[in-house]
């Protein structure tokens, strides 16, 4: 087994009611997975991951309007909530379903990029449910058009009740800041948000491998995931443990090098995926989206490089942040020479 870092969270949560309804989906069986998305969204209608799945599920039997739903009034919970991953998530799985996600890819940059008036202290999280062992999909008599009418009477309650809460409130929620993101102008971050695509991978699959190369950066939108790297003479170094927001993959961003550890999902995972040639491509048109990336990749390194040197760790962790912004980075191709006699 891997081993951890002293500063590392303790173990993973139990199995939650969204990982059974992801891990159905994922092994292909929908009618069951659909019973319990639609529980959750039955007892929270705001879980964004419970209205994302769901969505996802009547879409693939064939239920388009519900689903169009479910994935709309998702985007308005996961920003409410600050899951800004889980939002473009969202957007992503309408334009699948042909629907123009525009609205909904500006109402997320609206509320996160720099200077919102949303952005403060907030950014709370859902009610948790029940662990999946504790809870209870809908009933397995429903199927076939009796389960698919079920699912789709909840997200019409979804709606309604997001419609009341939005009619109640006399000002929008205050969100939390997302690291990167939430640093970025409106046009730059909407334009950085709409190339991200979607990846939903099950339990144990490595997303990223040690040693190989690699041109994708990823944020988890929902899951968990364990960073680990290999050392010599012993166990696996086990680095990190990813849930929602977390970036992780970015220096392939900057630098040809081969990863330098791997990502195994530990639960099932829904990821959103930056390619280098649209990420680019995006920083050409929006300079500032090309220096907070750096800065951020920089920064990330640096904390990386304190947290794992047997020198740099001995540093008071008080002392760190002054330390990390010391550095500076500078990308080297083989064969180049860093210092001459």
């Amino acid at each position: 087994m891997p081993r951890p870092p002293p500063d590392l969270p303790g173990s993973p949560t139990a199995e939650s009611p969204v990982d059974r309804a992801l891990a159905l989906s994922l092994a292909d069986e929908k009618d069951t997975g659909l019973r319990w998305a639609a529980a959750i969204v039955a007892a929270d209608p705001a879980m964004a991951s419970g209205l994302l799945l769901t969505g996802r599920l009547l879409a693939d039997l064939g239920r388009l309007e519900g689903a169009r739903e479910a994935l709309e009034v998702c985007v308005a919970r996961a920003i409410d909530v600050g899951q800004l991953p889980l939002a473009v998530a969202a957007c992503s799985d309408l334009r699948t379903l042909g629907v123009d996600a525009g609205k909904n890819f500006d109402a997320i940059a609206d509320a996160f990029a720099a200077g919102s008036p949303r952005l403060g202290e907030g950014g709370g999280q859902p009610p948790k449910l029940p662990a999946a062992d504790e809870f209870h999909p809908l009933a397995s008599v429903l199927t076939g058009p009796a389960l698919l009418g079920k699912a789709t009477e909840i997200v019409h309650s979804a709606k309604r009740k997001l419609e009341e809460d939005l009619d109640s409130r006399a000002e929008p929620p205050i969100i939390a800041p997302q690291p990167l993101f939430s640093s970025i102008s409106r046009a730059g971050l909407r334009a950085m948000i709409e190339v991200f695509e979607v990846a939903t991978v099950p339990q144990g699959t490595v997303v990223i491998e040690e040693g190989t190369g690699g041109a994708e950066a990823y944020i988890v939108a929902r899951g968990e995931l364990e960073v680990s790297r290999n050392v010599e003479n012993a166990d696996k170094l086990l680095l990190a443990r990813l849930t929602g927001g977390a970036l992780f993959g970015e220096m392939a961003l900057l630098s040809r090098a081969p990863r330098a550890a791997s990502v195994i999902a530990c639960r099932p995972s829904i990821l959103l995926v930056g390619r280098k040639d649209a990420l680019d491509a995006v920083a050409e048109r929006e300079p500032e989206v090309a220096v907070e990336l750096a800065t951020h990749c920089r920064r990330r390194m640096v904390q990386n490089l304190v947290r794992t040197s047997p020198i740099l760790s001995a540093v008071q962790a008080d002392e760190r942040p002054a330390l990390v912004e010391r550095f500076e980075t500078r990308v080297y191709e083989k064969g180049e020479k860093l210092i001459s006699e």
